[in-house]
C-alpha cells in the first residue's frame, strides 16, 4: 500500500481508547484500513468506532510498534 501513516484513536465498547497509526493515500482510506483493522478483522474483539486525529504522521514506512522510520 503507498501513502503515508495517519494517526487514530480507537475506541472500545468499554470506554477505553488507544492511539495507532495506520497507512492511507488519504484520511478515509486510512480509517478504513483501520475500521476493517479494528472492528472488521479482529480476533481479538470489536472496537466502537475509530476517530480520526488530524494530523498524520511523518512520511516514510514507519513501524508505530518501535517507532523506527526507514525512508
Amino acid at each position: 500500500m503507498t501513502g503515508c501513516w495517519h494517526r487514530v484513536r480507537v475506541h472500545w465498547p468499554d470506554g477505553r481508547t488507544h492511539d495507532d497509526q495506520v497507512r492511507g493515500r488519504t484520511a478515509a482510506e486510512a480509517v478504513d484500513n483501520a475500521t476493517a483493522n479494528w472492528i472488521t478483522e479482529n480476533p481479538h474483539g470489536r472496537a466502537d468506532r475509530i476517530e480520526y486525529l488530524p494530523h498524520p504522521a511523518e512520511r516514510g514506512d514507519r513501524d508505530p510498534e518501535n517507532g523506527e522510520t526507514t525512508t
